[in-house]
C-alpha cells in the first residue's frame, strides 16, 4: 500500500474540505476546496442552529468592523475576533468529524 492510498482509505468518499474564512460581504464564511472551490451556499455545510447563528455573528462582526483599507479598529477587537474564530473552528470540527475543516484566518491588520 502506498502512503497516499492510506490517506484515501482513512477519509470517507463523501468527506469534504471546508475552509472557514471571512471575506467581504460574505454572510456564510465557508468555502469549498478543490473542485468545489468557492463560497459555499448558505447552510452548506449543515450545522446545528446555535452553531450556525454563532458563525453568522462572527462573519457579521468582520463585515461590520474590519476595514478593507485599515483593518480592525483596535487590537482588542482583532484579538477577540481571532479567539472566537478558533473556538468556532473547534466547534465545527466536532460537529462535522467526517469532514476536514480548515480555519483560514487572514484578517490580522489593525489601524
Amino acid at each position: 500500500m502506498r502512503a497516499w492510498d492510506a490517506v484515501a482509505i482513512a477519509l470517507p468518499l463523501s468527506a469534504m474540505r471546508y475552509r472557514l474564512m471571512n471575506d467581504y460581504l460574505a454572510d456564510w464564511p465557508f468555502w469549498g476546496d478543490g473542485e468545489d472551490a468557492g463560497l459555499c451556499a448558505a447552510g452548506n455545510p449543515a450545522l446545528p442552529a446555535d452553531l450556525e447563528a454563532d458563525i453568522r455573528a462572527w462573519a457579521a462582526c468582520f463585515n461590520d468592523q474590519f476595514s478593507r483599507e485599515y483593518g480592525w479598529p483596535e487590537e482588542e477587537t482583532a484579538a477577540a475576533h481571532k479567539v472566537e474564530g478558533e473556538r468556532l473552528h473547534r466547534c465545527v470540527q466536532r460537529a462535522l468529524p467526517e469532514h476536514d475543516i480548515v480555519l483560514n484566518y487572514w484578517e490580522k491588520s489593525v489601524r
